[in-house]
């Protein structure tokens, strides 16, 4: 008898389920390990591979193939070899090859099937005797004929709810050969169980909001809309049809497991959502709460033995996670053996427009036409021949410029010239400007923001022209600690695409702060409702929902000290990282005016991507008050970190830390609760602002 052994001491088969439509009970389910290949190592050494998941596991064997005295079966069968003996021919059962094998094949099976059949092979090459038995408490024996002479059996377990089967030989061996060979093939059995969708080792995302049309849920087929999630039940009722039949179903509460939670604290029935009558509630046509037992409800299968309903989740806290629990009885007697879901767990998801100023430009000083090619502008650092790109904005208060309809325009554009000539500008308002001559024509008009709060102009406002060079000619924001830092929070950040923008670059305006900020980015911010005021006068354009917004910029008024500044309200969310003071307090000893930073001699690139998430989470009112704490800390990182000395990216001061790839906030527990920004911003109304 030729056989080649894959060591197997544990096999899960992973069963293939039957199509919606059909009858699924009446279709029993069949293992016949041909999905198992020879995987050949070396002599001595054993052939152990498991599949874990699946509904049938069998144990005490090999996956064995080519076994030529196997009259009745040449495919790949589950068969069990002696320890410290081999099969005559078989080039890897080695002496060690096969030394954990047991005599006794089982099969386990997850649930409770019903009518199990297999067939069974004497393995040797003489009449001998097997036996059967199940958990049920059946017993059968079986005298097979030699191998070569076909010996073999169909094995019928006519039985319900049969959870285990052990095979193994009748006492004596033969003395001439004493060992044991049970193969077994072609298992054949009728589940009797509910298969829940999402399965149990996938875990969902349930998006508490999408604000956006031009993206997708994480689970387009389970999710279409804010905060519902469909579980689909599929009914196998063993041989019995499963049209018509009831099933129960709870949703559980499973522990956080987020790393900063302390392990005695991740227990279940921690969801924070505790207030909203519809979160972790199932709903549904036909989905029938029980009388007496809050949370359970119960549905009847539908003529393919489906059940379809819908999990709604929490409306704001980020990190609320449940389970559905499903079974044939309301009193869930299965538990806690029962079928379950994946873990389903609540995540915002926010969208950030960037911006980034040009490193060199100036303000326009009056308004150039389309057609003409003389364009006035503050005093510059332009030069004949120059390339530049003139950029263009509504007005700050949406009532222009108009375009030729008289209606406000409030579009975005920009193109780019050429210097032919640069001379002085010798208006009085313009006093130390610069006349720009360009080489062609403008193909687009620019100006100045004549917004009627201002009472005038404001330069920073302006449309403006600035340098336009190939690299390195915008401050830009490093965003690639973003998503690390914030998702331990569940919030998922989606850079929006810039090709979806009009512009992402802004006009170069340097020494900027205060309500400055506000006028300055409500003007340039893309996605955001321009529109007037209706009662008149300046107002913040509301932003989009779950929308967030960073802008790279120069330097804050209070030059060469400020790292970043934030701006969080109801009507707005912005962010700007003053990266040429980062990287001049980098790169350039005694930098500020007040002094060496303590970023001397970091990486920009760190310093900046570090400044971006601190910034960001100011947006989420971390460290409240802010009129005490300024949304900072003195903490270290969450004491379960793999660095907890490292120093919480919300540390009041911007020092080393602030290079050393940590990026993660804190945790701590005390007698007044948790102070953590991960909840903070978990806990954030959804959508923002």
């Amino acid at each position: 008898m030729i056989l080649r052994s894959n060591r197997n001491a544990l096999i899960a088969i992973a069963i293939v389920l039957a199509t919606a439509g059909t009858a699924l009970a009446q279709v029993p389910t069949v293992v016949d390990f041909e999905k198992f290949v020879f995987i050949a190592e070396s002599p001595n050494v054993s052939f152990t591979r498991t599949v874990t998941d699946g509904v049938a596991t069998f144990s005490g064997g090999n996956v064995l193939s080519g076994a030529s005295q196997l009259i009745g079966d040449q495919t790949v069968v589950y068969a069990n070899i002696a320890p410290d003996h081999s099969f005559p021919g078989c080039s890897f059962c080695q002496v060690k090859g096969c030394n954990d094998c047991s005599p006794i094949i089982t099969m386990k099976f997850k649930d409770p099937v019903d009518s199990i059949s297999f067939d069974l092979f004497n393995g040797y090459n003489g009449l001998f005797s097997y036996s059967v038995d199940d958990d049920l408490g059946h017993h059968q024996e079986f005298t097979l004929l030699p191998s070569i002479e076909g010996g073999t059996t169909r094995v019928e377990l006519p039985y319900s709810g049969i959870k285990e089967i052990r095979v193994t030989f009748v006492p004596p061996l033969p003395p001439a050969d004493p060992t044991y060979r049970v193969v077994i093939d072609n298992v054949r059995f009728y589940e009797h169980t509910i298969v829940l969708d999402p399965p149990v080792d996938e875990p969902q995302k349930v998006l508490i909001h999408k604000t956006r049309t031009d993206d997708a849920f994480p689970s387009p087929a389970r999710q279409s809309q804010d905060r519902e999630m469909t579980i689909k039940a599929t009914l196998k009722n063993g041989t019995v049809s499963p049209a018509g039949v009831t099933a129960y179903f709870r949703v559980l509460d499973p522990p956080d497991t987020s790393p900063y939670v302390p392990v005695a604290n991740r227990v279940a029935n921690d969801n924070r959502d505790t207030n909203d009558q519809t979160s972790g509630r199932l709903t549904g046509t036909g989905i029938l709460q029980i009388a007496g037992s809050p949370g359970v409800v119960s549905a009847t299968a539908d003529s393919t033995g489906i059940i379809q309903m819908t999990l709604t989740s929490t409306d704001q806290e980020a990190g609320d996670n449940y389970q559905i629990e499903a079974s044939y009885d309301a009193n869930f007697t299965c538990a806690p053996n029962c079928p379950k879901s994946g873990i389903i767990t609540a995540w915002k998801r926010v969208y950030v427009e960037r911006d980034s100023m040009f490193r060199q430009g100036a303000a326009l000083a009056g308004d150039a036409a389309a057609g003409q090619n003389v364009v006035r502008v503050r005093r510059s650092p332009f030069r004949r021949g120059d390339t530049i790109r003139l950029v263009h904005g509504p007005y700050r208060d949406g009532t222009g410029p108009l375009n030729a309809a008289g209606i406000a325009d409030l579009g975005y554009w920009s193109e780019a010239a050429v210097i032919d000539r640069v001379s002085n500008d010798r208006a009085a308002d313009n006093r130390g400007g610069d006349v720009l001559t360009l080489v062609g024509p403008l193909q687009h008009s620019y100006g100045v923001d004549r917004s009627t709060f201002a009472g005038g102009t404001l330069d920073y406002l302006n449309d403006g022209a600035v340098m336009d060079l190939p690299a390195q000619s915008q401050f830009e924001t490093s965003t690639g600690y973003l998503a690390g830092a914030f998702q331990l929070a569940f919030v998922e950040y989606v850079i929006l695409d810039p090709q979806k923008n009009t512009h992402t670059a802004l006009p170069f305006v340097d020494q900027i702060g205060g309500g400055q900020l506000g006028l300055f980015a409500g003007k340039w911010v893309e996605n955001a409702d321009h529109t007037p005021s209706p009662t008149g006068g300046v107002r913040f354009p509301p932003m989009l929902q779950n929308h967030q917004y960073l802008i790279g910029a120069a330097n804050h008024i209070n030059t060469n000290v400020v790292l970043g500044s934030t701006f969080n309200g109801s009507r707005a969310n912005f962010s700007f990282i003053w990266v040429d003071t980062i990287e001049r307090g980098c790169t350039v000893r005694n930098f500020s005016r007040n002094g060496q930073l303590l970023i001397f001699g970091l990486t920009p690139a760190n310093v900046n991507g570090e400044t971006v998430v601190h910034e960001i989470a100011h947006q989420y009112d971390v460290n409240p008050p802010e009129s005490t704490t300024g949304g900072h800390c003195n903490n270290t990182v969450y004491p379960l970190h793999p660095s907890p000395n490292a120093g919480c990216v919300m540390h009041a001061v911007s020092d080393a830390s602030s290079n050393d790839n940590i990026v993660a906030f804190h945790y701590i527990t005390n007698a007044a609760g948790i102070d953590s920004e991960y909840i903070t911003i978990r806990s954030s109304p959804d959508p923002l602002p």
